[in-house]
């Protein structure tokens, strides 16, 4: 009963984390994107950039990027440092989705020889979502190379690999187990 709870706790902390990453994300996005489109916005006071961006606001209610609420403590950050913001937050925030997703794939299964494997599988898409921004640079349509990459570390950042590994070694587990009654 307790690995149960302990298992349901993990998993409220992992959608409460993807709300919260998303969250910061976008903040942190439209401050650039809004930002940079304002000639003189980053240098300005944090209080005139408040008064700046929020003269720019957008009423569109469907829309997360333009109606969600603002972080206004990133009116303190240059573009330079809400760049490694970003960034950095993009390295931290996959880690803590690859140590919650491993967290609970161990509690269901009590198996630790996959979690390499599963760590090897980040680091492979993570690099393959950098590598495709970086071409994507090269390219004459960075933001569609850019949304693929964003596509692929916002899976990294949510519980879709446990989604797809765990489903993955139950039917794993089920099939060694049939072929091994077959043999007897």
């Amino acid at each position: 009963m307790k690995k149960k709870l302990v298992i349901f706790f993990l998993l409220i902390l992992i959608l409460a984390a993807g709300f919260f990453v998303e969250y910061i994300k976008v903040n942190i996005n439209y401050h650039i994107d809004i930002g940079s489109s304002i000639p003189g916005y980053f240098e300005q006071t944090p209080e005139t950039r408040k008064i700046w961006l929020d003269s720019k606001e957008v009423y569109a209610p469907f829309d997360y990027y333009y109606s969600h609420g603002r972080l206004d403590m990133l009116h303190l950050f240059s573009l330079k440092q809400l760049t490694l913001l970003k960034w950095g937050g993009t390295v931290l925030f996959t880690a803590l989705f690859l140590f919650l997703n491993l967290a609970v794939f161990r509690l269901l299964t009590g198996e630790r020889k996959l979690e390499r494997w599963i760590i090897i599988g980040y680091v492979i898409l993570f690099l393959f979502s950098f590598f495709f921004f970086f071409v994507g640079k090269l390219t004459p349509f960075p933001g569609s190379f850019y949304s693929v990459s964003r596509k692929i570390v916002g899976a990294l950042q949510s519980p879709v690999p446990l989604m797809l590994i765990y489903p993955a070694w139950v039917l794993y587990k089920t099939m060694i187990k049939e072929k091994s009654h077959e043999v007897n």
